[in-house]
């Protein structure tokens, strides 16, 4: 069989599952042992007004409830966020983590894989979890004062 010919009978593998078992997933759970809905936005960079631009992900997470985020990689830790900066918020507080920090007082965790529990893993597949609680925001600044949010917490 010609080489070219043999390329062209393999393309079909590619959208088959052989892409994505090649390269691996990576499942993110995030859940919520809070007694509120936590929003989760995952962004870029702030416009004029102080919100969001570039939003990456969005998502609530009610009470008791999940959320899952998939991605693709080759053989590392893909970050469940490919973005600058992640803000939560149960309504009342926010706390905005950086995907990297310059300062002491800048939460990374929501970018580091110690702060992922293992639950499942197989051959090309692994499942991490993130459960949120009180603690993340326990020095969250209120949802009422917005000055400097997005690099204070």
């Amino acid at each position: 069989m010609k080489p070219n010919l043999l390329f062209w009978l393999c393309i079909p593998l590619l959208f088959t599952g052989c892409f994505r078992e090649k390269y691996g997933c990576t499942h993110y759970c995030f859940g919520n042992k809070t007694d509120k809905v936590v929003r989760v936005v995952s962004y870029y960079d702030l416009d004029a007004n102080g919100e969001p631009r570039g939003i990456e992900y969005s998502f609530d997470v009610i009470q008791g409830g999940e959320y899952e985020i998939t991605r693709s990689a080759m053989g590392h830790f893909p970050r469940p966020f490919d973005t600058r900066y992640v803000r939560i918020s149960d309504g009342e507080r926010e706390v905005t983590f950086v995907r990297y920090s310059d300062r002491l007082d800048q939460k990374t965790y929501l970018y580091e894989k110690e702060s992922y529990q293992v639950v499942k893993s197989k051959r090309y597949e692994i499942w991490y979890r993130y459960d949120f609680t009180e603690a993340d925001f326990r020095y969250g600044v209120p949802v009422t004062e917005k000055a400097g949010t997005e690099l204070l917490t």
